[in-house]
């Protein structure tokens, strides 16, 4: 954690990230949940998560399926230790067809814990 950090509690979490290693995303989750970021947070929204090789280069076939399915499990694995929901799928990030995230609006959960963009 850094001073430049903004704080997470109250708010909820949109986090993305293109062609990193698996191991290196499940690493940089854990640092900050161990840091206790995400502790107050009122959600997280996981966009699209592309796995990458340890050289940040793209992968295809079997070894694409492979770290989907690795990005899959530290996703869950992630959801299962924070206090807070947690949403997967949201269409941002690097690809082809995406949804803008407008910051000038607030997002609240609510009791059914669906997302709501007010």
């Amino acid at each position: 954690e850094t001073g430049w950090l903004p704080s997470a509690k109250g708010r909820v979490v949109f986090l993305e990230c293109s062609i990193r290693h698996p191991d290196v995303i499940r690493d940089e989750l854990e640092a900050l949940r161990q840091s206790g970021w995400f502790a107050g947070a009122a959600g997280v929204v996981f966009g699209d998560i592309t796995p990458g090789d340890v050289n940040r280069q793209r992968l295809s076939g079997a070894a694409l399926q492979e770290g989907r399915a690795a990005v899959a499990k530290l996703k869950r694995d992630f959801a299962a230790k924070v206090d807070c929901p947690v949403w997967d799928g949201y269409p941002y990030g690097h690809i082809p067809r995406n949804f803008a995230i407008d910051f000038q609006r607030e997002v609240a959960v609510s009791e059914a814990g669906e997302l709501k963009f007010q």
